[in-house]
């Protein structure tokens, strides 16, 4: 079976100009082909205590919606077409801009985020090679360390609580099962749009 190894970028928050310099130094083109993300913390300048850490690619605050994509996803959706599996797992504390990447905005199409720019891609690629391939999604969210079905039937839910609970379960093999997860084909991106629509509210 084909694999990659895991690829981790970082990216800097638009935030004032002058906070961000004082806080970090991006070095890249290294000569071993990531980029050093020097960060500052505690103290005036002369105490302050630095820490290094290094990526595959920093991206900095003027980075678009687009440079994401094209950096992040679309090398990993050509590996799903050649049979890797694949996952983009956000990480970073609250406000940081992690639904910001993922989804984007709703009312600025060139700010979507990797998600609905994955969906329009896949539909893409799919019409172009006029092959026989289906799609399937799932909505799952994982709140105070419970998981919940963003795209299960039920109706009149007042909090997530509410919801029936995901379990997952392993199999012999060591592959993983989902009960009570939906698994909903689509057949256009307008589906798939609907659908990530109705999970995300």
């Amino acid at each position: 079976m084909a694999y990659n190894h895991i690829r981790v970028y970082a990216r800097i928050k638009k935030e004032n100009q002058m906070a961000h310099s004082s806080r970090y130094e991006l070095i890249s083109d290294c000569p071993d082909g990531y980029d050093s993300l020097q960060t500052y913390y505690g103290g005036q300048n002369f105490k302050r205590k630095r820490r290094v850490f290094k990526f595959d690619k920093v991206f900095e605050p003027h980075s678009s919606q687009d440079d994401i994509f094209n950096i992040i996803a679309k090398p990993i959706i050509h590996d799903v077409f050649s049979g890797i599996n694949a996952t983009i797992f956000a990480y970073g504390a609250t406000g940081s801009g992690k639904t910001y990447t993922l989804t984007g905005s709703q009312t600025k199409y060139e700010e979507r985020g990797l998600i609905p720019r994955t969906i329009e891609y896949l539909f893409q690629l799919v019409t172009n090679k006029m092959s026989n391939y289906m799609f399937f999604i799932s909505y799952l969210e994982i709140y105070n360390e419970n998981a919940y079905d963003l795209l299960n039937p039920k109706q009149n839910i007042t909090c997530i609580e509410e919801l029936p609970r995901v379990i997952v379960l392993e199999d012999a093999k060591g592959e993983a099962h989902y009960k009570n997860l939906c698994l909903k084909e689509v057949n256009t991106e307008k589906e798939a749009m609907r659908l990530l629509y109705t999970g995300d509210n």
